[in-house]
């Protein structure tokens, strides 16, 4: 787990160029928050919320839809369409429902 945290810790402390001082604390903080409840990986919490962040979402929002994901689906099902997207370019269906889903409730 030590090994893990300080992957994340150099992570984010050589990607974070683009993101303000605020929010690179607040996305820290988050995903130590995720991370203590052992649902995914903190290194795809905060892949996905730092993408979601340079995307221009808010650490909240992002954070949000990051926790209705690992409310709906495991580890492993957002692991495979993570692949699906990287070997296809394209979500399945089920994904951008549970996306659309996920979207909605963190507004």
């Amino acid at each position: 787990m030590k090994k893990v945290n300080l992957f994340v810790l150099i992570t984010l402390l050589t990607t974070v160029s683009c993101v303000s001082q605020e929010k690179y604390d607040e996305l820290l903080t988050r995903v130590k928050v995720l991370e203590n409840q052992n649902i995914y990986k903190s290194e795809i919490v905060f892949n996905f919320v730092y993408s979601c962040v340079n995307e221009g979402g808010t650490v909240e929002n992002c954070s949000c839809m990051m926790d209705g994901l690992m409310k709906k689906m495991s580890q492993s099902e957002y692991i495979k369409e993570e692949t699906k997207l990287e070997l296809t370019g394209e979500f399945s269906d089920n994904f951008i429902d549970i996306m659309s889903e996920v979207r909605s409730d963190c507004l």
